[in-house]
């Protein structure tokens, strides 16, 4: 293992802490807040088909958010995890086409949902560990997101 691959995982390790530390209703409270500066967003209410990530525990809520962009009638993506373990983008019509996977995932289960091309999603909304003010992403390690944006 390399120096750089040793520290993002102490960081990783750290902030997960951080995050384990907060009450419930903290992050029931700040997942509301970010669920609003979201929806204020010009690139939220201009886009047509958004691709968010379902939450497992610990992580910002999004169900607000596919709740709205479901309402505002746009094409709401979300993530499932293909058996070659790289990340497809599946639009669904409820939040009641996904169920939970083994690994704790929420995502429509294989063979249901419209698979979507990357390129005609407008906005993505991907989970992280952090992110510094240059926008730079430290991910949750697995690098699924990161090959899904390469591509």
């Amino acid at each position: 293992m390399t120096p750089a691959f040793d520290a993002k995982r102490r960081l990783r390790s750290e902030l997960r802490g951080r995050r384990r530390a907060m009450s419930p209703e903290e992050r029931e409270r700040l997942s509301a807040e970010i669920a609003r500066h979201v929806l204020a967003l010009p690139p939220w209410t201009e886009a047509s088909s958004v691709m968010l990530y379902l939450a497992v525990p610990g992580e910002v809520e999004t169900d607000a958010l596919a709740g709205a962009a479901l309402a505002q009638g746009k094409r709401l993506c979300v993530p499932r995890v293909t058996e070659t373990d790289e990340i497809e983008a599946v639009a669904i019509r409820s939040l009641e086409d996904v169920e939970r996977t083994p690994r704790g995932l929420r995502e429509p289960p294989p063979g249901h949902g419209e698979v979507v091309d990357p390129a005609g999603i407008v906005l993505l909304l991907i989970p992280c560990v952090a992110v510094d003010p240059q926008g730079h992403r430290l991910g949750q390690g697995g690098g699924h997101f990161d090959r899904f944006l390469a591509r």
